[in-house]
C-alpha cells in the first residue's frame, strides 16, 4: 500500500532562498508516516505499539520552491521481525521525483518501551511494496565515527527541541548537525544528500557534546551525551 498526500509548499516550510528546507522535508516525512500508520491500525491516539526511527537516508534531486504543488508518497518496503524499512518520494506536478528517502524503524511496546515483534496481521495491514524502491539498496547505511574529529559546541536539550515524549525530536538532530559545523556553512547551502543514524534517545535537559569532521565531499557530525559519553547519533552531510 502506497500512502499519498498532496501538499503545497508553504512559506513556513522554506529556507531563505524560498526553497523547501530539509527541516520541512523531515517534518513532511514524519507526518505521512504517522498517517500511513493510522490506516494500518497503529493510530498514535490509542495504539499500544509504535515505531521508533533508527535512521534516514535522504537525497534531494531538485529542491521544490515556495508554492510548488507536490505529491508525497510513502510505503513500507520491508517488515521483518521487529524492524522495518520505509521509503518516501516527493513528486512535482509532472510526476518527476524531487526528493527520495529511505528510513529504518524498530517496533516497540509503548508501555514497556521494549522491542515488540510485528504480528502477521500488522504486516498484512501495512501491505509492503518491496519492488517499489526509492534507492536500489533498501535501508539506511551504517555510519562509523571518523578519525580526527574536532570538538565543536555543547547543546542543552531544551523543551522547544523535544517531541511529545520529551526526547530530542528526530527532526532536530539535523539542525544540531548544522550548528556543529562552524561558520554556518550548512545554512548557506543546505546539503542535498544526508544520512542520519539514531543510536540513543536524548531526554529533556541532556547536555550534548558535538564533534565534526570535514573533507572535500562533506561533513560528519557526532553527537554524544556529555554525562555518560554515549554516542547518540552520527550525521553525514554533503557539501
Amino acid at each position: 500500500m502506497i500512502f499519498t498526500q498532496d501538499i503545497t509548499v508553504a512559506y513556513s516550510q522554506v529556507n531563505p532562498k524560498l526553497e523547501l528546507s530539509n527541516d520541512a522535508i523531515l517534518r513532511i516525512f514524519e507526518d505521512v508516516a504517522c498517517f500511513h500508520g493510522n490506516l494500518a491500525g497503529e493510530n498514535v491516539l490509542y495504539s499500544k505499539s509504535a515505531w521508533i526511527l533508527t535512521g534516514y537516508l535522504v537525497k534531494v534531486i531538485k529542491r521544490p520552491k515556495y508554492s510548488d504543488k507536490l505529491k508525497v508518497c510513502t510505503w513500507s518496503r520491508l517488515i521483518q521481525s521487529i524492524m522495518s524499512v520505509r521509503d518516501f518520494e516527493i513528486l512535482d506536478e509532472e510526476g518527476n521525483r524531487c526528493i527520495i528517502a529511505s528510513s529504518g524503524w524498530a517496533h516497540i511496546d509503548i508501555e514497556t518501551k521494549s522491542l515488540l515483534r510485528v504480528t502477521p496481521e500488522l504486516v498484512k495491514a501495512y501491505d509492503s511494496e518491496p519492488d517499489h524502491k526509492a534507492f536500489e539498496v533498501p535501508g539506511v547505511p551504517k555510519l562509523f565515527v571518523p578519525d580526527n574529529l574536532t570538538q565543536s559546541r555543547d547543546f542543552v536539550i531544551d523543551i522547544n527541541l523535544t517531541d511529545m515524549h520529551r526526547h530530542l525530536n528526530n527532526v532536530k538532530y539535523l539542525e544540531l548537525g548544522y550548528m556543529a559545523v562552524p561558520n554556518e556553512k550548512c545554512y548557506e547551502k543546505e546539503p542535498d544528500d544526508f544520512t542520519i543514524n539514531f543510536r540513543k534517545q536524548l531526554p529533556l535537559g541532556s547536555v550534548v557534546e558535538s564533534y565534526y569532521f570535514e573533507d572535500d565531499e562533506g561533513y560528519m557530525v557526532v553527537l554524544k551525551n556529555k554525562e555518560n559519553g554515549e554516542i547518540n547519533s552520527i550525521i553525514k552531510m554533503s557539501k
